[in-house]
């Protein structure tokens, strides 16, 4: 077998390559030395500056929406007990009823006025919101005027709900050819039957001047009616027929043209 063999000088040659090698090898697979540097001292946290803590706000108080329903109805309560205490009860003793018995029932919001130009021919209207009352006392203040020789003004009262041609009674004070006189009336069916007074009863306390005002005032307690006129007591008389019913206001004359008016009303009623 044959050999070939190398120089010496070969392997010296390889052999210090491979130092070289070896050394650069190292040089690049070794980290250089980091380079010291100085901490920096930590300087001084400044002191937070101090803050006011604002107060709280009020929160506004909501104003309260009115009601208009209620105050309306305060207002007529108001004004109702202030009629009663200055008008209605001194009206109520004066005829001998007690303002503890019975109670408001109804007010006349505006004046009636009833213009009657026909022959033989009536006027009416219903009042007290067609609510019927059998016992009451009735105050009406009526001014009048009349170009015929008989007319009257009056009042329906215990009627059935037809006050034209239904049954009723019906309270009159009448001018008659310069002769005041009032009575009280009883219809059945829209016809007359008969007058509670025996005669005709004349009274020189009702003003029958031309647009004289009359101030009346009118009780019905069970059968016992009894009128007055400024302040005066007509008289009484016994209403047995009928027991309740709607009431009504009027105006007649045989010819001409006369008015009633009737300017202010209240009802106070008495029933139970």
């Amino acid at each position: 077998m044959n050999a070939k063999r190398l120089p010496k000088r070969n392997f010296l040659w390889l052999s210090m390559a491979l130092i070289l090698f070896t050394n650069g090898a190292c040089n690049v697979l070794s980290p250089p030395e980091p380079t010291p540097t100085d901490t920096p001292v930590p300087s001084n946290t400044p002191e937070p500056t101090a803050t006011d803590t604002p107060e709280p706000t009020a929160t506004p108080v909501p104003t309260e929406t009115p009601d208009l329903a209620a105050t309306e109805a305060a207002q007529e309560t108001e004004a109702a007990v202030a009629l009663i205490d200055e008008t209605i009860v001194p009206v109520l003793e004066d005829v001998g009823i007690s303002p503890d018995r019975g109670q408001l029932a109804w007010v006349l919001d505006e004046p009636i006025r009833l213009v009657e130009r026909g022959f033989n021919a009536e006027k009416y209207d219903s009042i007290a919101d067609g609510e019927e009352y059998g016992d009451f006392v009735l105050y009406a203040k009526v001014e009048w005027d009349s170009e015929g020789a008989l007319a009257w003004c009056g009042v329906k009262f215990r009627s059935d709900s037809d006050l034209e041609d239904g049954t009723r009674y019906e309270f009159f004070v009448t001018r008659f050819s310069g002769l005041p006189y009032w009575d009280i009336a009883y219809l059945k069916d829209g016809a007359f039957v008969s007058y509670l007074n025996p005669n005709p009863q004349t009274s020189s306390s009702i003003n029958q001047e031309s647009k004289g005002i009359n101030e009346y005032v009118f009780v019905a307690d069970g059968t016992i009616v009894t009128a007055y006129v400024n302040g005066k007591r007509l008289g009484t008389v016994t209403a047995s027929n009928l027991s309740s019913g709607e009431l009504g206001v009027l105006t007649y004359q045989q010819s001409g043209e006369t008015y009633c008016e009737f300017q202010e009303m209240w009802l106070w009623s008495l029933d139970e």
